[in-house]
């Protein structure tokens, strides 16, 4: 299969995911607040906390999604260069986070904390990735064969996990599996982002644009159900099946604002921006958030809530973009040498 041609649509649905994930993490300490302004029961925090949760699974159709962007490479060759690129940082950024939380104190059973993910809460999406790239050649294989069957068997597999975990947390399954941090759960998405760049996506990123408020109105009325249902149900986690809905309306909403806005000089410059760094906000997001907890400003109500938003965004942004710029002179430096 030769090279794809890299879509700028697809940076829109990067930089809103990125947005979402940390949306997510600002509105959590919030949701439960008493609000004089609610909506069918619901606070702003709880609200906003619940109509975000696409970002993480639409974070995994695009994992599956860009793979189909490069070249086809050996199994050795394909894990060498994913692994090198994604384990490093993670493996420094778990330590770090470890350390944060145990003031660098204690570091037993720092070993489990990195086999799972849960030095910091955010970091099982980067094991769940691990895990992906890990399969990914079997999956590639399957689709490449199969794709309609492959989809439906994965996304079968993953509405069986997320029930399983949604049961046993209430009692009615035995719990103890360790299902969260595993592919199986959310592999319907990833091998859903497989299938996407089987299609014409050009062809797919017209039609986004041109059917933009048809997708408009739908995604905003399966926020609003998906919203409600949460606050009906007190889940308030990723794992429902109604996000295989929600989530590629979401996806194909962002590939029409893309096929409409690209061509805006300044626009596609923030938002490729955005996309670039978006792993590096990522991992740093959640520390930098750490820490603007500890002043009182940004604890209280919504308006501490807003205001932990617009500090930690440009401030996470403004890591990324050093950290980022940091790595990058040091390789090329080593180029050099």
């Amino acid at each position: 299969m030769e090279k794809k041609e890299r879509m700028p649509e697809l940076d829109y649905v990067r930089a809103l995911a990125m947005l979402g994930v940390v949306a997510i993490h600002v509105t959590g300490a919030f949701v439960y607040q008493d609000s004089a302004h609610t909506l069918g029961g619901m606070n702003l925090a709880f609200f906003l906390n619940q109509i975000v949760r696409f970002a993480v699974p639409a974070f995994m159709v695009l994992s599956g999604l860009a793979l189909g962007f490069g070249e086809v490479r050996s199994c050795g060759r394909f894990w060498k260069t994913r692994f090198v690129k994604l384990l490093p940082p993670y493996l420094v950024w778990s330590l770090l986070y470890w350390g944060f939380y145990h003031r660098f104190q204690s570091w037993e059973g720092v070993g489990g904390a990195l086999l799972w993910g849960t030095s910091s809460a955010h970091l099982y999406f980067i094991i769940i990735t691990l895990q992906f790239y890990l399969f990914y050649p079997l999956l590639r294989r399957l689709t490449d064969r199969w794709p309609l069957q492959t989809l439906l068997a994965a996304v079968a597999v993953s509405l069986v996990c997320q029930q399983y975990i949604f049961y046993a947390g209430t009692g009615f399954l035995p719990g103890g599996l360790p299902l969260w941090e595993l592919l199986p759960t959310w592999v319907g998405y990833f091998v859903l982002g497989m299938a996407l760049h089987r299609w014409n996506l050009s062809k797919l990123c017209r039609w986004c644009g041109r059917s933009l408020p048809f997708l408009a109105v739908l995604s905003a009325l399966s926020a609003a159900v998906y919203a409600y249902e949460s606050r009906l149900t007190g889940s308030l986690d990723s794992l429902k099946w109604q996000l295989f809905f929600y989530t590629p309306l979401i996806v194909l909403l962002c590939l029409g604002l893309g096929n409409r806005w690209k061509g805006r000089e300044r626009l596609d410059r923030a938002v490729s921006f955005l996309a670039k760094r978006s792993q590096t906000i990522f991992f740093c997001h959640v520390l930098l958030l750490e820490c603007l907890r500890k002043v009182g400003v940004f604890n209280g109500g919504r308006k501490a809530m807003l205001l932990t938003f617009l500090a930690l965004l440009p401030l996470s942004i403004l890591c990324a973009w050093a950290i980022d710029g940091l790595l990058g002179a040091g390789r090329r430096a080593l180029k050099r040498g």
